[in-house]
C-alpha cells in the first residue's frame, strides 16, 4: 500500500499488511523494509488525525519525566516531602496537593494542567497567617477532620476563596474600627469571603436602591416592638433584595459587630456577629449597615464596610451611617424634644410605647448619648440575641 489513509477500512487493511511485514522481518534497505516504513507512517498520519490519545495522568507524567531524566523515587523527596509520601503519591495512594504540584511543575517542568486539571497553578498562599482552626471549627470547609485539613491546608484555602474576593483584604477601608486596633486583617478576609459565599446561598429578588423609601424604612423601625421584630425586618428586607445574615461569629482581632458589602449577583449584604449580645446593639449595628448600604454602597459598590461600634470612628463615613441609623430609628426633632432627657424606665417604655419602637433603642441611645453604660441595664435587652 503506497497511498494515504482515508477510511476505516483502509486502516484495517493497512494494519494486517504492516502485520504481515513485521511478522517477514526484511532486509533492511530492501523494498519490503521500505514498504514497511512507508506503511508505518502512513499509520501514524491516520491515527493522529483521527485517534483521541488521552492525556497522561499526573503520575504517569511523573513517572515519564523521572525516565527521562534518569531519577529515583529519593530524588523526589525534596519535592513532596518524605520517602513514604513519595511512595502513596506514585502508587496513587495520595492525591498531589497544590504545593506539590507547584514544586513538580517548576523542577519537572510537568504543566499545571497535567498535574491539577488547571491552566495555571495559583501563587501560594501562607497557610500560616489564617485562622484555619476556627474556620474548621465553624465549618468554613465543610465536613472534613483537622488531618485533612493538615494535610492539605492550602487546598482547602484556595477553593475556599474561589470567585469570592480572593485578594486579601490587606487595602480595605480602615474606618469604623479602633484607631489603634490590631486588626487581624487576614481572619477579617477570611470572615468577608464566608458572609459573601453564605449570601449567594439566599434566593432573593434583584435589587433596587430606590425600593428602599423613607416610608418603608419608618415602617423597618416601627417592627422593632415586636417579639419577632429580628425576623420580620430580616424578611422585609429580603423582600427588597437586601440580604441580612445573623449570628455570623468574628474571629479573635476582627472587633466585629457588623459589616456592609454587595455579592457577586448585585445584592447587598449585612453580616451581623452578635459580639455585643444585646438588643439595643443589634437595632443600632442593623440600621448603621442600612445607611452603608443606601448612602454608600451605590457609589462604591467594590468597597467593604465593617463597624466595630466601640471605635468612636469620625470618619465622614461612619459618622454618615450613624446619623442614618439614629434619626431613622428615632427622628431628630422626637430626639430632642421627647426623648433625650428621660431617665426613669417607666418614661421610657411609654415613649417606645408612642413611638412604636424597642424601648432598648431608647435606653441604648440615652447610654450613649450620656456616655454613662451602667444606666438603663434593664431595658438593653442583654442576653437576648444568642
Amino acid at each position: 500500500m503506497n497511498k494515504l489513509i482515508k477510511t476505516e477500512s483502509d486502516y484495517e487493511e493497512a494494519m494486517e499488511k504492516l502485520h504481515a511485514l513485521m511478522l517477514a522481518n526484511p532486509d533492511e534497505g530492501t523494498a519490503e523494509a521500505d514498504e514497511l516504513d512507508l506503511l508505518a507512517h502512513l499509520i501514524e498520519v491516520y491515527e493522529s488525525q483521527t485517534v483521541d490519545i488521552p492525556p497522561p495522568t499526573p503520575i504517569e507524567a511523573i513517572k515519564f519525566r523521572m525516565d527521562q531524566q534518569g531519577l529515583k523515587q529519593k530524588d523526589l523527596i525534596p519535592y513532596i516531602g518524605n520517602k513514604a509520601r513519595v511512595s502513596e503519591i506514585l502508587s496513587g495512594k495520595r492525591e498531589l496537593t497544590m504545593a506539590m504540584a507547584r514544586t513538580l511543575s517548576r523542577e519537572l517542568d510537568i504543566s499545571a494542567q497535567t498535574l491539577l486539571g488547571i491552566d495555571s497553578i495559583p501563587e501560594a498562599i501562607d497557610t500560616s497567617k489564617y485562622p484555619l482552626n476556627q474556620m474548621l471549627k465553624l465549618r468554613y470547609f465543610g465536613d472534613i477532620t483537622i488531618k485533612d485539613l493538615k494535610a492539605k491546608a492550602e487546598d482547602y484555602l484556595h477553593h475556599f476563596f474561589q470567585g469570592a474576593h480572593q485578594t486579601p483584604a490587606l487595602a480595605f477601608n480602615r474606618t469604623g474600627f479602633k484607631v489603634d486596633a490590631k486588626l487581624d486583617e487576614y481572619a477579617l478576609h477570611a470572615w468577608r469571603c464566608n458572609l459573601i459565599k453564605e449570601s449567594e446561598k439566599v434566593e432573593v429578588p434583584i435589587y433596587r436602591v430606590e425600593d428602599l423609601t423613607d416610608e418603608f424604612l419608618s415602617s423597618l423601625a416601627m417592627l422593632t416592638q415586636f417579639d419577632s421584630g429580628k425576623d420580620l425586618i430580616i424578611q422585609a428586607l429580603r423582600d427588597k433584595g437586601v440580604i441580612v445574615l445573623t449570628n455570623m461569629t468574628h474571629f479573635p482581632k476582627t472587633y466585629l459587630d457588623g459589616a456592609a458589602m454587595m455579592n457577586s449577583k448585585g445584592n447587598p449584604v449585612i453580616g451581623m456577629t452578635f459580639r455585643h449580645n444585646r438588643l439595643d446593639n443589634f437595632w443600632h449595628t442593623l440600621f448603621h449597615e442600612l445607611g452603608h448600604v443606601i448612602r454608600h454602597l451605590p457609589s462604591n459598590p467594590n468597597e467593604a464596610y465593617f463597624d466595630d461600634t466601640e471605635s468612636h470612628d469620625n470618619a465622614k463615613v461612619e459618622r454618615e451611617a450613624d446619623d442614618f441609623a439614629l434619626n431613622t430609628l428615632i427622628p431628630e426633632d422626637t430626639w430632642k424634644n421627647e426623648i433625650r432627657h428621660l431617665e426613669k424606665a417607666g418614661e421610657i417604655r411609654a415613649a417606645a410605647k408612642r413611638l412604636g419602637i424597642c424601648p432598648s433603642i431608647i435606653a441604648g441611645r440615652l447610654r450613649k448619648a450620656n456616655n454613662n453604660y451602667r444606666l438603663h441595664r434593664t431595658l438593653i435587652g442583654s442576653g437576648t440575641l444568642r
